[in-house]
């Protein structure tokens, strides 16, 4: 009972070391939390500073429509007065046109007619050089045909009946008066021609200022065509500008959206796990708390029963005591001549011989109890809602990324127990294995692929029934014990590298563990 008891203590010990490193392990994830709702927050807080963001630079957008329409607008205006400016142009070279013309009409008839008056002067001063002249002896000639005629009806009597007439001086008179009324309609005449000259040498000048006004006209008309053509290309590259300045604004815009709301899933997933890892952690040290209650009362029975036994082991000291000196007194007393005496007295010291041994193995557990207490100690804790069967079927363990769990798993319960403490999520490869002799004398020493369950990480990474699986990540696999060990140390969705020796040719290949959701039914006891 005292081995026992001294086992029990040394149990007590252990599960309060792994009490405290579950309170740890507790108090880091209650850490790990906090500060996942840290990040959260901030996340929150960069969510909402995109959404401001994207509240400035729709309002930035709305801005530069606004501004774009109001350009338009002004653009629109400015070409609707260009476009009056061009029609009042056109208009003004119309009536240019057709005054050009009108001067153009006026201008000929104004040199045909001076070409018809220089003609008539040419005509004149060609075929009477001396017009007045020639009418005055033509008056004169038929003056003297008239005075002869008078004369001669005078002479024949007849002078009474012929009307009055002028005399001679009064008919050179009225010559003459006609002579100068003759040169002064000459004169008016070149008069008239100087002025028509004058006015066709003016009517010239105006046409060429009305050509170079015209060319004039002519340029800021294609001025104002060009400036046109220039708004319009300006206000189309505008147009482009801003349209590719919203579509990257946009497109950067949604792609911090994308990446804050990711940011905040992967922040509420690991907030999930974390509190899954948490009540797991908590139901762990809660099972690790009813363990350790029950050993604290176990081993208060025992050392209430350790006391009653050590009262009765005094007692039973007391009357061992008590007969020796009987029987010491007996054999002292006896008399050694008589036979039967001396046999009771040999039979009285081999008796006391017998008491001492009782008292030595009293004292002692002996080999077999100290066998049976490390029997009761080696055998495996389960916890609650589990069953042997269940803990057998496939290895595995972890909680999750953290790689402190499973030395936590280890610690809170005995390290023989091979795996058998199952976690609601855990890594799984998904073969059964076996293990054979190596040949050399070392018993089931070689893991041997015995099934590759279908749609597994294994048989994902190529694994086939009868490959040796001689290496874990570089570090020799010495049979099933080191394989279950190294698959506890793992994490869920871990990488890990086999050496596998297939045909007598040895290749390397990756398998990612998956994960398992559920305990699993199955009875088969090296599925992996």
């Amino acid at each position: 009972h005292h081995g026992e008891v001294t086992d029990l203590a040394q149990e007590c010990a252990r599960l309060k070391q792994a009490l405290v490193v579950k309170t740890a392990f507790v108090k880091a994830l209650e850490e790990r939390e906090s500060r996942v709702m840290r990040e959260k927050k901030l996340l929150e807080q960069q969510l909402h500073a995109v959404s401001t963001k994207h509240k400035e630079l729709s309002d930035r957008a709305y801005e530069i429509a606004s501004d774009a329409e109001e350009t338009q607008l002004h653009e629109a205006q400015v070409l609707e007065g260009c476009m009056g400016h061009v029609a009042d142009l056109e208009a003004q070279i119309a009536q240019l046109e057709r005054s050009r013309k009108e001067a153009e009409l006026a201008h000929a008839q104004e040199l045909e007619l001076a070409l018809s008056c220089a003609r008539l002067a040419q005509t004149a001063a060609v075929e009477r050089p001396e017009p007045a002249t020639q009418l005055l002896q033509d008056r004169v000639t038929g003056l003297e045909q008239e005075n002869a005629r008078l004369k001669e009806q005078l002479a024949g009597g007849t002078a009474d009946a012929l009307p009055p007439s002028l005399s001679a001086p009064q008919q050179l008179v009225a010559l003459q008066r006609e002579h100068v009324q003759m040169e002064g309609a000459m004169q008016q005449l070149l008069t008239v021609n100087t002025r028509l000259t004058e006015r066709v040498q003016e009517l010239q000048e105006e046409a060429l200022g009305t050509a170079g006004h015209e060319q004039k006209l002519l340029k800021d008309l294609e001025d104002v065509r060009s400036e046109r053509a220039r708004l319009m290309e300006c206000l189309k590259k505008a147009d482009f500008l801003q349209a590719k300045e919203g579509a990257v604004a946009d497109a950067r815009l949604r792609a911090d959206i994308e990446d804050a709301r990711r940011r905040l899933r992967e922040a509420e997933e690991e907030a999930h796990a974390t509190k899954q890892e948490l009540f797991v952690a908590q139901q762990s040290l809660a099972w690790v708390q009813g363990e350790n209650s029950s050993l604290r009362a176990g081993h208060g029975a025992l050392t209430e029963e350790a006391t009653v036994l050590r009262g009765r082991l005094q007692s039973a000291q007391g009357q061992v005591q008590t007969l020796k000196e009987l029987v010491e007194q007996y054999t002292a007393g006896m008399d050694t001549s008589d036979p039967e005496r001396l046999m009771l007295g040999s039979v009285a010291r081999s008796i006391a011989q017998a008491l001492d041994h009782k008292e030595l193995a009293a004292a002692s557990p002996g080999p077999r109890r100290l066998q049976a207490a490390r029997r009761s100690r080696s055998a495996p804790r389960q916890p609650p809602n589990s069953t042997p069967n269940s803990a057998r079927s496939v290895a595995s363990s972890g909680y999750g990324t953290s790689p402190a769990r499973p030395r936590v798993v280890g610690l809170s319960r005995d390290t023989s127990s091979s795996g058998r403490y199952w976690a609601p999520d855990r890594p799984y490869m998904g073969v059964e294995l076996r293990a054979e002799n190596d040949g050399y004398g070392n018993k089931e020493n070689v893991v041997v692929v015995d099934a590759v369950a279908p749609n597994t990480p294994a048989d994902r990474a190529g694994l086939q029934v009868e490959d040796v699986l001689e290496r874990w990540n570089g570090r020799s696999l010495n049979g099933l014990a080191v394989f279950e060990r190294m698959l506890h140390s793992c994490i869920k969705r871990e990488v890990v590298t086999l050496d596998i020796l297939r045909g007598g040719v040895r290749v390397q290949t990756k398998v990612v563990l998956g994960i398992i959701k559920r305990s699993p039914s199955s009875s088969r006891k090296n599925v992996l």
